[in-house]
């Protein structure tokens, strides 16, 4: 039995391997990652630094590469962070070979290089589809709402926008009085002497003058087209439809209980279940149509990030961006767009022409998976692969107990023929693969990867973000897959 402790000797020489390479084990993902970035095409990243002036040298771009894709696998978005880590983290130490990347450097070249971010997605979708992993025979399309950098308090309505436009006015028109009355006094005291400038601050309070009146008409726009998307007529006409159902029902009920014997048992309710049922309907699409007519006084921007909107999520309302992914069997995202619009129904022709781009390195889609969210008349007839979207939400599908065999019959509508092949057992078996195929997915990007919030403001910076993430996705599965796949590049 020992009786001390092991000698704890801090001034003992050579306490680190005097290789960089010995640090860590030779299959650490540091080294994988650093033959994969290597092996990558990086013409254009190096196209875009300065080099042969004067001055001290840059860093490699691959270099910074590495070092933020590592970053992420970390959960480490702070280019502070990232820069403490590169002095005190021994693979972070590796990567950067033992130099210490400014916190600014690293923020520049994240910022600098946003727009290759999709190259970079494309080459690493190339690496999966070469390692046998980009399968597209069936693959699942959903959106997940992913915050903005931007408050849910920075929002304005029309309202609060022209109170604070007002008061801007207001305030520069009061700037200006007491320029005069300033100059007057001066001019009194000092005759001809320098005195006559604007107060420095009046500059200042124009330029946000002139965003606020950006901003206003930025919102008019939303707000035509919350007006068209929202279209009350068509709640009021749904309402009027229910209604219509809601006095057959009452008449049908009137009908039964009069046939009933007297000495039975009492309805649960008044008038009835169904006609329960339908007067809460429509009452629901009364108010639907009501708040549709008044969205002109809810729309709202962002001062922040006026691209992001306020979406509803499984934990409330947050400022958000929606992001789109389409993703295969083995989780492999073979397609990656955010927008700003919350609902996922105007998406689907757009991540249909995002996949078409992959087409020649995926090859040919064979069925693509979607929600109720993306279900409606144009998506279901619009050009493109074959597609299954549900036609209602999970509950009332799980609930459907009806089947069918064999192709559509002819004239049915869009919506009919999907639920046709949707009642079929083929039809059925494919579909159930949707939620396990694109939901973790998302799961692993939110928790493993700790991405549940945008670094950068405005769609394009956001973009190029959920195009570097799900690179970094798409190269751990790789790793964990097909770990000799540094090699095929």
């Amino acid at each position: 039995m020992a009786k001390g402790y092991i000698p704890v000797q801090r001034d003992q020489l050579f306490l680190v391997p005097p290789d960089m390479r010995d640090w860590l084990g030779k299959d650490h993902f540091v080294w994988w990652l650093l033959e994969v970035v290597a092996r990558l095409n990086t013409k254009e990243l190096h196209k875009l630094r300065r080099r042969g002036a004067q001055g001290r040298a840059g860093y490699d771009p691959e270099m910074l590469l590495a070092l933020l894709l590592y970053a992420y696998t970390h959960k480490v978005r702070s280019s502070r962070e990232i820069e403490r880590l590169c002095e005190t983290d021994v693979a972070f130490r590796a990567i950067c070979a033992g130099n210490t990347p400014d916190h600014s450097t690293i923020a520049r070249f994240r910022q600098d290089h946003a727009r290759l971010c999709q190259e970079l997605f494309a080459q690493v979708l190339e690496l999966c589809a070469l390692a046998g992993l980009a399968q597209v025979g069936v693959v699942a399309l959903d959106g997940t709402k992913v915050a903005a950098n931007a408050s849910k308090g920075a929002n304005r309505s029309r309202a609060q926008l022209e109170a604070e436009h007002a008061r801007l006015e207001a305030e520069i028109a009061e700037m200006f009085a007491q320029a005069q009355a300033l100059d007057d006094d001066e001019g009194q005291r000092f005759g001809p002497r320098r005195g006559d400038e604007l107060p420095a601050g009046l500059a200042g309070a124009e330029a946000r003058k002139a965003a606020l009146d950006r901003a206003m008409a930025a919102l008019a726009e939303r707000e035509a087209g919350h007006r068209s998307a929202r279209h009350p007529e068509r709640w009021a006409a749904r309402a009027e439809h229910f209604d219509k159902k809601l006095a057959s029902a009452r008449q049908s009920w009137a009908a039964r209980q009069a046939a009933k014997d007297p000495r039975g048992m009492k309805p649960r309710l008044p008038q009835g279940r169904e006609v329960a049922r339908l007067e809460a309907v429509v009452a629901r699409n009364r108010a639907k149509a009501a708040a549709a007519a008044q969205v002109v006084n809810k729309a709202q921007l962002n001062l922040t990030d006026p691209d992001s909107r306020l979406m509803t999520t499984p934990a409330g309302w947050a400022q958000a961006y929606n992001a789109q992914a389409v993703v295969n069997h083995v989780g492999i995202i073979v397609a990656a767009q955010v927008c700003s619009e919350p609902n996922d129904m105007a998406q689907f022709v757009p991540m249909l022409a995002a996949l078409a781009e992959a087409g020649p390195i995926v090859g040919p889609i064979g069925v693509v998976l979607a929600d109720a969210g993306y279900c409606s008349a144009t998506n279901l007839a619009a050009p493109g692969p074959t597609r299954l979207i549900a036609t209602k939400k999970s509950r009332l599908a799980r609930a459907d107990r009806a089947r069918a065999a064999g192709p559509a019959p002819e004239g049915l509508s869009p919506k009919a023929a999907m639920e046709h092949a949707l009642a079929t057992p083929e039809g059925r078996h494919l579909y159930k693969q949707r939620s396990w195929t694109v939901e973790p997915c998302f799961g692993n990007l939110k928790h493993n990867l700790g991405f549940a919030r945008f670094s950068r403001r405005g769609r394009p910076a956001a973009q190029a973000e959920w195009h570097f993430v799900t690179a970094l996705a798409n190269l751990l599965k790789l790793f964990r897959y097909y770990p000799a796949a540094a090699r095929l590049a």
